[in-house]
């Protein structure tokens, strides 16, 4: 008679720890920055580019123009390592890039390779570097 007046409590230890996970990982991801780049149909093409960012942030492309576009790092051309690489991005349409490390990063467009922009992503603001005390 006890194992079955357990059972539930233990369920609902299983419901209560994985409620406080899924709300601890929504709130980290909802303090993230989001630094938005418009995809657009005239030079720049990117905007705003360059841009800079903390690292951590979570970078979305939108496209604002009447054509697919796509958005590759310039790294995947070497195919050593490829940052970012998206599929078609229609019209209306975004790509996102969450939490990549801290660097300059190049891309362009695959289908228009002379739209091109930069980003640069920062250290953490909550990293104190030794010249900083």
């Amino acid at each position: 008679m006890l194992q079955k007046k357990t059972r539930p409590i233990k369920s609902l230890s299983f419901v209560t720890v994985g409620l406080l996970i899924l709300t601890f990982s929504l709130t980290v991801f909802a303090l993230s920055p989001t630094v938005s780049i418009q995809i657009d149909p005239r030079p720049p093409f990117f905007s705003p580019s360059p841009v800079s960012m903390v690292a951590g942030a979570i970078i979305q492309w939108e496209n604002r123009t009447h054509e697919v576009h796509t958005i590759r790092a310039d790294d995947c051309l070497g195919r050593v390592r490829c940052s970012f690489n998206s599929r078609m991005i229609e019209p209306g349409g975004n790509f996102v890039v969450p939490d990549l490390p801290p660097g300059e990063y190049a891309y362009h467009c695959g289908i228009h390779p002379f739209m091109r922009g930069v980003f640069t992503i920062r250290g953490s603001s909550r990293n104190i570097q030794s010249s900083d005390i």
